[in-house]
């Protein structure tokens, strides 16, 4: 796993977990179904908490990030540290196209470490770009994907007559705005 200079991963984290690759626990692959182990207010409360995962960027490497649903900005927020101010990123749940787990879009397919896993791993879509995670648990995957699409369906229900990855009804902030990247078109899903 290559991690840039801000992301070198603590004695707990899974990149120092096993001696060359990320070693995932076949035993903890979900069992129970989500929707039976918590409630959706349990899951939206996940999320805003929020929770670290390994963002894959179209370089191929991994960072560690931090990462929660900000209901305020109806946004999916990620940060270098869970105490840093500034947030590295945003994508509006407005913009939201799908929210997918596995190696589906063209940033996964494209990186070739042994530390990525399939099990793991989860994007969010949108038109102009995807935002790749791996978590550290099915568990957490789990969470996460059926928690953005439950918010992403209370936002459709709130807006009638929205088209799905339509812009939402308020902006981002500005210096938020500006942080914001278009993917080129090869590393879009379509």
């Amino acid at each position: 796993l290559v991690l840039d200079e801000g992301s070198r991963p603590k004695s707990g984290d899974v990149a120092t977990k096993g001696a060359a690759r990320l070693d995932v626990d076949r035993s903890k692959l979900g069992s129970v179904p989500l929707s039976k182990a918590m409630s959706n207010v349990q899951v939206q409360d996940t999320l805003i908490r929020g929770a670290s995962f390994w963002k894959w960027g179209r370089n191929g490497k991994a960072k560690r990030r931090f990462v929660v649903f900000d209901e305020q900005l109806e946004a999916v927020v990620w940060r270098a540290r869970e105490t840093d101010r500034e947030p590295c990123g945003a994508i509006q749940i407005a913009k939201v196209q799908d929210v997918c787990s596995g190696l589906q879009t063209p940033v996964l397919h494209q990186v070739r470490s042994s530390w990525l896993s399939a099990e793991l791993a989860w994007s969010v879509v949108t038109v102009e770009r995807t935002l790749d995670l791996q978590a550290d648990s099915l568990h957490d995957q789990q969470i996460w994907v059926s928690g953005l699409k439950l918010c992403y369906k209370q936002h459709l229900q709130r807006i009638p007559g929205r088209m799905p990855g339509s812009v939402g009804l308020q902006p981002l902030p500005k210096a938020l705005e500006r942080r914001a990247k278009v993917y080129q078109e090869r590393y879009r899903s379509h």
